[in-house]
């Protein structure tokens, strides 16, 4: 009986994808909207970003989709997204729905991504300061950014990778399994907290990092040169470090952490069950 009841299922499930394929149209549009220096973006939307001279936003979308897409400025902001969202996003990937943003700006300073949200950039990002939001199984690829202050919060399961060619600080949240890459840093100060079995990808160099791991979080940094490190590890977190002058670090409930660079002035508290390792 339960085999019956699975085989009906992918029948199922494969009639409605074939019936997709087969009716789904796509129609492009130019999208006029006024200035914006920030993207707010949801409902499952692939976007591709560019920097240029001059901002312009157009759209490929399925038939079915273009009246119900939602693409306008409010307040200086790029909204995206669809009408009508409480429909489930399963059921629209199932009948293969092209919704395509393609978007050039002058000056971006803030993305907010949620909902299934893919972020491809095609060229580097030159900016001031940059806040990214990401949530919800949210994805992003492909940015090279240099700016001053980097402030990134991830969460649900979201996926990032940033090569930064010039910054000054970052900060950055990851939690309910998001893998996060931030790379190429060279900044004055870092500010990390993960959670929620995270991981994340740390590379460069910084004079000072603050970093915060816990709920079985993953954090690889020993290809990122530190001077100074205050860290704390707790509920099972892993990680691998590079510190060079001085480390203060408090390691607990079964963390395992790794510590390369032989720093001079090490303070530590290590409780039973865990492990600390430095050479």
């Amino acid at each position: 009986m339960k085999t019956k009841i699975i085989l009906t299922v992918i029948l199922v499930v494969t009639s409605i994808v074939g019936i997709s394929a087969q009716g789904n149209r796509t129609v492009k549009r130019n999208i006029q909207v006024n200035p914006f220096t920030s993207i707010t973006v949801s409902s499952g939307w692939d976007v591709i970003i560019r920097q240029g001279n001059r901002q312009s936003v157009s759209i490929e979308v399925s038939e079915e989709i273009l009246e119900r897409a939602v693409i306008e400025v409010k307040n200086g902001t790029l909204h995206v997204y669809n009408k009508n969202r409480n429909r489930s996003f399963l059921f629209q990937s199932l009948r293969n729905v092209t919704q395509k943003v393609y978007v050039t700006v002058t000056d971006l300073n803030k993305i907010t991504a949620s909902g299934g949200v893919d972020i491809r950039f095609d060229t580097p990002v030159k900016t001031c300061d940059f806040e990214l939001t990401m949530s919800g199984g949210s994805d992003l690829e492909g940015l090279t950014l240099a700016c001053g202050n980097f402030t990134g919060s991830f969460s649900g399961g979201s996926d990032a990778e940033i090569t930064f060619s010039n910054v000054e600080e970052v900060k950055a949240d990851a939690s309910g399994g998001s893998d996060i890459h931030l790379l190429n840093i060279a900044s004055r100060r870092c500010r990390i907290s993960t959670s929620g079995g995270s991981d994340i990808e740390l590379s460069g160099k910084t004079e000072d990092l603050h970093l915060s791991a816990s709920g079985g979080s993953d954090v690889s940094a020993s290809g990122f040169e530190v001077q100074d490190c205050t860290a704390v590890f707790s509920g099972a977190a892993d990680g691998t470090l590079f510190v060079t002058r001085r480390l203060d670090i408090r390691v607990s409930g079964a963390a395992d952490v790794a510590c390369q660079g032989n720093p001079a002035d090490v303070s530590k508290t290590v409780s039973r069950g865990s492990s600390l390792k430095i050479r």
